[in-house]
C-alpha cells in the first residue's frame, strides 16, 4: 500500500509539471488542433483513437499531443508497434522523453489499476531517458549514433560522448574476455559439458559488463544537459 502511495505521488508530480493551457494535437502533416478536452479511447474489436472535443482523430495521424498529464510523442514510427507513446520528462533544445503506458495517461484522470505496482512496468519515473527531440523536431531514439549527430554543433558535449564510447569499449572488452574464458573451459574437456568453476568465472566476468550500463547511459544524459545549458 505504501509503494502504491509513493507511486501515485510521483505520478501527480509529473502531472503538475505538465504545461497548462488547452489540449493539443500535432499531426504528422504539421496540422495543429486544440481543444478543451483530449482523451485516448480504445474499445474491444475497434481501432484506438483520440477524441478532441468530440472530434475523432486516428492515432496513426498524431505525432505529438498534450493533455492534463503532460506532453507526449507517438513512437509508432520508431518502435514499429501500435499505440506506443512517450512522455516528455525534460524540456529544452534537446527534450527528453520516457516511454509510458497510454492506458494510464490517456484520460482526464490517471487511470491507475489496483495491481499497477506488480504488473505495470510502463510508469514514468522521470529518470529514464529513452527518446528525444531536437528543437521540437521529429522524435528520435536516444542512442549514441543519433545524439552524436544532433549534439555535434556544441563542443561542450564531446567529452561526455567520448566517455560513453569508453564505457561501451570496456563493456565489449569484458564480454569478449568472459566469452573467451568460458570457451576455454569447454575446450579443456570438449566431451564434458558440465558446469565448472572456470565456466562460472567466464560467466561472472562477462556479466560484470552490465555494471557499466548505467554509467554509460548517464554520459548521454550529461551530454544533453551540457547541450541545453
Amino acid at each position: 500500500m505504501r509503494n502504491l502511495a509513493i507511486l501515485v505521488i510521483s505520478l501527480m508530480q509529473l502531472s503538475l509539471n505538465a504545461q497548462t493551457g488547452s489540449h493539443l494535437v500535432i499531426q504528422f502533416d504539421g496540422l495543429k488542433l486544440s481543444g478543451s478536452r483530449l482523451s485516448y479511447e480504445q474499445h474491444v474489436l475497434k481501432d484506438a483513437y483520440f477524441d478532441l472535443d468530440g472530434q475523432r482523430i486516428e492515432t496513426k495521424n498524431i505525432a505529438f499531443f498534450k493533455n492534463n498529464h503532460g506532453y507526449f510523442a507517438n513512437l509508432d514510427s520508431i518502435t514499429k508497434s501500435k499505440e506506443s507513446y512517450a512522455l516528455r520528462i525534460k524540456e529544452g533544445r534537446i527534450s527528453q522523453y520516457e516511454i509510458i503506458d497510454i492506458e494510464i495517461y490517456g484520460g482526464d484522470q490517471l487511470r491507475i489499476p489496483e495491481d499497477m505496482v506488480q504488473n505495470s512496468p510502463m510508469l514514468a519515473s522521470g529518470e529514464s531517458f529513452q527518446y528525444y527531440t531536437k528543437n521540437d523536431g521529429a522524435i528520435q531514439k536516444a542512442k549514441f549514433k543519433n545524439l552524436k549527430v544532433d549534439l555535434g554543433d556544441r563542443s561542450e558535449t564531446s567529452k561526455y560522448l567520448n566517455n560513453f564510447r569508453k564505457y561501451r569499449w570496456f563493456q565489449r572488452t569484458i564480454i569478449a574476455l568472459g566469452l573467451g574464458v568460458t570457451a576455454g573451459s569447454l575446450a579443456v574437456k570438449p566431451d564434458d559439458v558440465s558446469f565448472t568453476p572456470l565456466t562460472a568465472l567466464g560467466i561472472v566476468i562477462g556479466g560484470s559488463a552490465y555494471f557499466f550500463e548505467y554509467s554509460k547511459n548517464d554520459e548521454l544524459r550529461n551530454a544533453v544537459d551540457a547541450y541545453n545549458q
